[in-house]
């Protein structure tokens, strides 16, 4: 039931990263904002439930943190869009973004889109984290990464690396 929903997590922060779209919200620290898993996909909002610990415990993704962290993502991927566009980046097994091919990539814009994937990874790496402490949970995070990466890797189109290194084509 967790890994369920942890995976309506990951569909409503991949519905809003591929929203056409960008609209600018802002979440007050001291509004808590709780919602179940069906309004999550009507809203395209990154909230769910769980059953964890309680009957009826709830997902919070309002945290400040876990917002501020969501809008960096959205900046970093509109600039790595084209190179996953053409190829050049990809998914790797653990959720991360890794390049797939650098010789897509013009060799003095290289550096910079190394960058950028660095900084994408600090923000989804931080985002696991702050999603388990937000709510109580910080031994969640490895079960929260591993949901993400295979969620990440079920898109269409997107290159994505198994297990055993090898980049494939959804």
């Amino acid at each position: 039931m967790f890994i369920l929903r942890i995976s309506l997590i990951f569909l409503a922060v991949t519905l809003f990263f591929n929203a056409c779209v960008t609209v600018e919200v802002t979440f007050p620290a001291t509004t808590e904002k709780k919602v179940g898993p069906e309004q999550a996909a009507d809203q395209v909002v990154n909230e769910v439930t769980t059953d964890a610990d309680a009957e009826s415990l709830e997902l919070d993704m309002s945290a400040p943190a876990i917002q501020t962290r969501m809008a960096s993502m959205r900046e970093k991927h509109k600039k790595l869009k084209p190179f996953y566009d053409n190829g050049a980046i990809g998914l790797s097994h653990d959720a991360l973004i890794a390049m797939r091919d650098p010789t897509i990539i013009p060799l003095d814009s290289r550096k910079q889109v190394n960058g950028w994937i660095t900084e994408a990874n600090e923000d989804r790496l931080a985002l696991y984290r702050e999603i388990a402490l937000a709510n109580g949970h910080p031994k969640w995070e490895d079960e929260i990464r591993a949901t993400f990466a295979k969620r990440w890797q079920e898109q269409a189109g997107s290159w994505y690396q198994n297990e055993k290194g090898q980049w494939l084509r959804k």
